[in-house]
């Protein structure tokens, strides 16, 4: 079986602070308003426990289909500013992938740039989205979502 690396950088602008789209990285309820799976999938278990060393874990999935469960642990977290993050991805009890993010906020005329890279080897690739493709696609819609949830949640 092999493994495939990759690389992807993202960006984003939103017209807010950098606290306001960092509070939306550290406060669990804010999180859990945009960090989930497609809107047919029941709500799922989310803990999250924002501190370095800390830990965040996601587990949902369709109603009768398998289970994704997001593990990370936080490495550095330098307030308004970035984000480091270790982290794992299963397929219920299949590792599919191990990656390193790192969110970046920066202020600009228009709000925040959010620049999130995400240097990842994935254990399976298939079609079914547990390859660096598919894992674009995913975190380019979790900031979209992140991004449509900025005004309506409370700092």
């Amino acid at each position: 079986m092999s493994v495939t690396h990759d690389t992807f950088v993202l960006e984003r602008t939103y017209p807010v602070t950098p606290a306001r789209v960092f509070a939306a990285w550290a406060d669990l309820d804010q999180k859990r308003a945009w960090f989930h799976g497609p809107d047919d999938w029941p709500a799922g278990e989310h803990s999250l426990d924002f501190r370095v060393g800390g830990t965040e874990t996601a587990v949902n999935g369709p109603v009768d289909g398998p289970k994704s469960r997001f593990a990370a642990h936080y490495i550095e977290i330098r307030p308004d500013a970035r984000i480091v993050t270790t982290y794992t991805m299963h397929q219920d009890t299949r590792l599919m992938s191990v990656s390193v993010a790192t969110v970046e906020l920066e202020a600009v005329a228009e709000g925040t740039r959010l620049t999130y890279t995400e240097q990842g080897a994935y254990l399976e690739t298939d079609d079914e989205g547990w390859n660096p493709v598919g894992r674009r696609e995913g975190t380019e819609g979790l900031l979209d979502a992140l991004g449509g949830t900025l005004d309506a949640v409370a700092v």
